[in-house]
């Protein structure tokens, strides 16, 4: 037998000579389409009757003869009425031939759900009004899924805006999904100017770079990774981990903290035990002379504290009169001094004297414009 398109000849011949010679067969075969469909379907007849198939009455809960004794709109939730009104009027008027869109629609048993529906105008001729096909599918569950799903997301942003923390997730073209309120308000940004952009949308190009490299580094060992990073002023600790996205591909998100604190606690606390051992050492060690026991203590001061230069003086209360003791390391090729032992009276003395009558340390920034400046001791 010849074959034509995985079609018998034969069979198909038979087939097209049954549709000419039977029309009610093809009523039957049409009849068995609409009924059969696994999706709901319902058809406004010239009568005004709507007829609707066994899978449209199942989603609402009728039977067929049941479902034919109520007008279509006894079926739309009421928030929906309106909307369905103006499709329903659009289509019978000719206005447009094809619409779709989503609707409430309400069972039987008084439930409602959320459906989505594709209508089409159909007619004869120009003298016939217009006829209404309606396809129906039933997307409850799935509605029920986002919204639950939105829900979920809504908590998650609600707790990441709660934090002080930067907190934010990548997909695996490193393009932001998720940012928190800190993240987008370190940069004077929404948080929807985030969503779908790079780095490098965002920042500098060095800043971009920087962050790309530590991204990549993440998604290469497949592992929490930390950073400290200066930003500006501050110090932050930044924490990236490889996370498995709705894709199945892998992104990256990451967690960032100011830590400029702790940093700076950490530092006073390690800078507070070198200052207890060079102490320490100072009161211990034999020096061959006071000068070498000053000089060692001004030399691991200067290193302690990242200074240039360093002066020791003494304080005679009794002649209220200061004595240069010591000078750091090539400090006479930058500044005047005079010779050790010098002598200046408390009255002549600068940021020194205030440091003596306050009794307390003094830190001037800059000292060359200070009022503390006397230029004595030079």
């Amino acid at each position: 037998m010849t074959k034509q398109g995985g079609v018998g000849m034969e069979t198909q011949l038979y087939y097209e000579q049954l549709l000419r010679d039977q029309p009610g067969y093809v009523q039957q075969l049409l009849k068995g389409f609409f009924h059969n469909t696994m999706v709901g379907q319902a058809l406004t007849l010239p009568s005004g009757t709507l007829l609707a198939n066994h899978a449209l009455c199942r989603i609402l809960g009728y039977t067929v003869e049941e479902f034919i004794q109520y007008a279509w709109s006894s079926f739309v939730h009421e928030k929906d009425i309106a909307k369905a009104q103006t499709i329903f009027a659009q289509l019978m008027s000719g206005e447009k031939t094809e619409m779709e869109d989503d609707l409430h629609l309400v069972r039987k048993d008084s439930s409602v759900i959320w459906v989505e529906f594709y209508a089409s105008a159909h007619r004869l001729n120009p003298e016939e009004p217009y006829q209404i096909m309606v396809t129906i599918i039933d997307n409850t569950e799935k509605r029920q899924r986002e919204d639950e799903l939105e829900r979920y997301r809504n908590l998650v942003q609600t707790f990441m805006d709660a934090s002080s923390d930067r907190i934010f997730l990548k997909d695996d073209q490193f393009r932001f999904v998720l940012v928190n309120q800190t993240t987008a308000k370190t940069r004077g940004l929404q948080k929807s100017d985030y969503i779908n952009h790079t780095d490098f949308d965002l920042m500098p190009q060095k800043e971009a770079q920087n962050r790309r490299r530590n991204d990549e580094e993440v998604l290469k060992h497949n592992r929490l990774m930390i950073w400290e990073e200066s930003v500006g002023d501050k110090i932050i600790e930044t924490r990236k981990f490889p996370v498995v996205l709705e894709t199945g591909k892998t992104g990256v998100g990451g967690f960032g903290r100011d830590i400029t604190q702790e940093v700076q606690q950490r530092e006073m606390i390690r800078k507070m035990s070198e200052a207890n051992r060079i102490i320490n050492r100072c009161m211990t060690d034999d020096f061959r002379s006071v000068d070498e026991q000053l000089e060692y203590a001004i030399e691991e001061a200067k290193r302690l504290t990242d200074s240039q230069f360093g002066f020791i003086y003494t304080y005679n209360e009794t002649k209220q009169e200061l004595q240069l003791q010591q000078y750091s390391d090539k400090v006479m090729a930058s500044c005047m001094l005079g010779e050790k032992k010098s002598r200046w009276s408390l009255s002549e003395a600068g940021l020194w004297g205030e440091s003596v009558r306050q009794r307390k340390p003094l830190v001037v920034d800059d000292y060359a414009t200070s009022p503390l400046k006397k230029e004595l001791p030079p």
